[in-house]
């Protein structure tokens, strides 16, 4: 009886897919990289395979690399009036390669392939072994078919390629955290080192300098205290910084992106008036007011100055605010992919906010258990794509009742694994948002309770209602 054989997960194809798409951008050190990674029987699908060894011949031949090269490289070589197409996958599906490509998904893809490869060559193996002892007759050894099996495995294993694959030497690491802070030194921005904070909150330099790049940022405080006006104010940041390669992108799960957008109109047609002697009615501004069209001949001025400015930034917001976990995964993995095929990097990610996201519960999980898997899974999306990730959170219900008592991050909802998860835990106080007696409705305060790496603290802000936004005394020209 001949044992069934088993099919590559899908998942392998994809990073097929991922890697060829890599390739096609026509980088040599990425094809050179395959061709010391991936075994050349490695790949599932044989058109990959076929378009793979022409990649390698284009390369080491010193002709172009990218799909057009590599389209005029399969059409040049056709001698027969038949579909040069056919053994690629076709010339639709040639095309779309590039579309599934970015360096930010290599290494996990080549990771993927190798494995699967490894995976396929053991059970092989195993089914082998299966079939002489099926085969087992009176006499036989059994021990020999358990040899040939273990010789197998060996060959599988040893057929792997070099641990860089899979792990990066100290050396290197250590040698990449110096060139990102010399380079940080030096003014420039690396993909891999958190956007900044200290352009638009100079008083958080001392403990949060960076937004940490591939970890969570947890921004919370009790509803009304300015979670998104924060977050917003980041994001702005961030893109700003990372004006000419870099993306941003917001999920927002409570406001459309038309009402984000008239608070970043607001808040910038706010900062254009500060300090230029612009009246007080531009200085208040808000969204509603912009949203009802209700603005003088000078406010309409900086709404414009603003527009144009705002137009310019690399900032996308997603359409939809009901999201799953799963979801809300599948988007953040697309939006990479999509900032890939512009060449930019995602320098920050916002998520608005954790708890209004659908996450089932059930099976035996309760809430905070679910909470608790969903943050996990986002910790391993940041971590994978090297990305900052801020997550904007709601307190307890019995969190700062009383308006001189700072937030503290056990008061997190559903606290334990956001906790554990966090690299930063960002709250938000403001007390006459608590108890609307309190004397002065400005004060307010960045408690920064957890800090992985640097230093907790205190820093005092000020808040401008009008604006909706916080504002660092640092910041002369914003008071």
């Amino acid at each position: 009886m001949t044992p069934q054989k088993r099919q590559t997960l899908p998942s392998a194809v994809d990073a097929e897919r991922a890697i060829l798409g890599t390739m096609l951008h026509g980088q040599r050190a990425q094809i050179d990289h395959v061709q010391e990674s991936i075994p050349p029987d490695a790949w599932y699908r044989p058109d990959h395979a076929l378009l793979c060894r022409l990649l390698f011949r284009l390369a080491d031949s010193g002709h172009d690399c990218t799909l057009a090269g590599v389209m005029d490289a399969i059409l040049a070589a056709n001698r027969t009036d038949g579909d040069p197409w056919s053994v690629y996958g076709g010339l639709e599906y040639v095309t779309s390669l590039p579309d599934h490509g970015g360096l930010v998904f290599y290494e996990g893809s080549i990771r993927s392939v190798v494995e699967t490869w490894t995976r396929r060559r053991a059970i092989a193996a195993i089914d082998a072994a299966r079939d002489q002892l099926m085969a087992y007759a009176p006499g036989d050894d059994p021990a020999r078919s358990i040899a040939c099996l273990r010789v197998d495995l060996d060959k599988a294993e040893a057929g792997l390629p070099s641990t860089a694959v899979e792990f990066v030497p100290f050396v290197e690491a250590v040698e990449g955290a110096i060139a990102q802070s010399e380079a940080a030194a030096r003014g420039e921005r690396s993909a891999l080192i958190g956007p900044s904070t200290a352009s638009v909150y100079p008083s958080l330099a001392p403990h949060l300098p960076i937004l940490p790049s591939g970890e969570l940022t947890f921004i919370a405080g009790r509803p009304g205290t300015g979670k998104s006006a924060v977050a917003r104010a980041l994001a702005e940041a961030a893109a700003i910084e990372a004006e000419e390669d870099g993306a941003v992108f917001v999920w927002s799960l409570e406001m459309t992106p038309e009402a984000i957008a008239r608070r970043s109109l607001a808040t910038m047609a706010r900062e254009g008036a500060a300090g230029s002697g612009g009246p007080l009615a531009v200085y208040g501004m808000t969204g509603q007011d912009i949203a009802a069209g209700v603005l003088d001949s000078r406010q309409w001025e900086h709404v414009n100055r603003a527009r144009d400015r705002l137009n310019q930034l690399p900032i996308w917001i997603a359409k939809r605010s009901d999201f799953t976990v799963d979801d809300l995964i599948q988007s953040m993995t697309r939006a990479v992919r999509f900032a890939a095929s512009m060449d930019r990097a995602p320098r920050l990610m916002v998520i608005d906010y954790l708890q209004l996201l659908s996450i089932p519960i059930g099976f035996g999980r309760n809430e905070s258990s679910a909470i608790g898997e969903a943050v996990r899974r986002l910790k391993v999306f940041a971590v994978a794509h090297r990305v900052a990730v801020v997550i904007l959170s709601q307190l307890n219900r019995q969190a700062g009742d009383k308006p001189s008592e700072m937030p503290r991050a056990n008061q997190l909802y559903k606290s334990g694994d956001i906790e554990a998860h966090a690299a930063v835990v960002w709250l938000l106080h403001r007390p006459w948002a608590v108890d609307k007696t309190w004397p002065d409705p400005t004060e307010a305060s960045f408690v920064l309770d957890k800090v992985r790496g640097g230093a907790p603290g205190t820093v005092a802000m000020t808040w401008c209602g009008p604006s909706e936004a916080y504002l660092d005394p640092v910041n002369a020209n914003q008071l």
